[in-house]
């Protein structure tokens, strides 16, 4: 009967790397969603062995901590070692459990449109209540003087001229240098995909071409095995 014993140790562990795809998934510190992603998992490991393999197979224990990276992040974590803080990950599970997926990456546009929008509204709807409050009480009065039609048209120009266009445009330019931003780092991710996928191309052509490169058994003065005749 075969007796499998069992190694473990605190030191133990086992990490591995995947490729996973589906989904639409936001990834920390990008700005698009992910059907495409690199996944990096690392586990407490034990060692089982029995009498007839003495030094045993790995396998893992309890998982620790499992991270997502998009494509220009694994990228600059192959590439970019000991630069900055960090590359950003998205952790998707620790200690095994699920961990709740990050919002989504807007670069703070929608915070910065709402306060602008308020902001804008605000100093052009007062110019604008005082335009209207001059007018009524012109017309109240019974008799409209010209300073005070001035003075509407006065308040009523300022809100045009100098908040209204002004803020537009502001919030125009804006809005695009988002875009163009938003833009360059979807390409970027993209080049970073297809860089990984031609490597792997790569990697595998060479390691193709090693192996036909390599001795075959009868020239390394092994014997090779004896076809049966037909009918055995």
């Amino acid at each position: 009967m075969q007796h499998e014993t069992q190694k473990s140790h605190p030191s133990y562990g086992l990490i591995q790397l995947n490729r996973q795809q589906g989904g639409q998934n936001n990834l920390f510190r990008s700005p698009v969603k992910h059907q495409h992603r690199m996944t990096l998992t690392i586990a407490e490991a034990e060692v089982m062995s029995d009498e007839f393999d003495e030094g045993g197979n790995a396998r893992p224990r309890r998982q620790i901590i499992e991270v997502a990276l998009s494509g220009i992040q694994f990228a600059e974590l192959l590439t970019q070692p000991g630069i900055g803080e960090g590359v950003p990950c998205t952790i998707i599970r620790r200690d095994g459990r699920l961990v709740e997926a990050p919002p989504a990456e807007t670069d703070g546009l929608d915070e910065q449109a709402d306060h602008g929008a308020e902001r804008l509204l605000e100093e052009v709807g007062g110019r604008l209540d005082d335009a209207i409050e001059k007018l009524e009480g012109a017309l109240a009065s019974g008799s409209v003087r010209k300073g005070d039609v001035k003075a509407a048209l006065n308040h009523l120009r300022v809100a045009r001229d100098a908040k209204l266009r002004p803020g537009v445009e502001f919030y125009r330019k804006r809005l695009r240098e988002k875009a163009e931003t938003l833009r360059s780092k979807v390409a970027a991710e993209v080049t970073a995909v297809g860089e990984l996928f031609l490597r792997n191309l790569g990697a595998e052509a060479l390691a193709e071409k090693v192996r036909g490169q390599l001795p075959k058994m009868e020239d390394r003065g092994q014997p090779k095995p004896e076809s049966l005749p037909d009918g055995e």
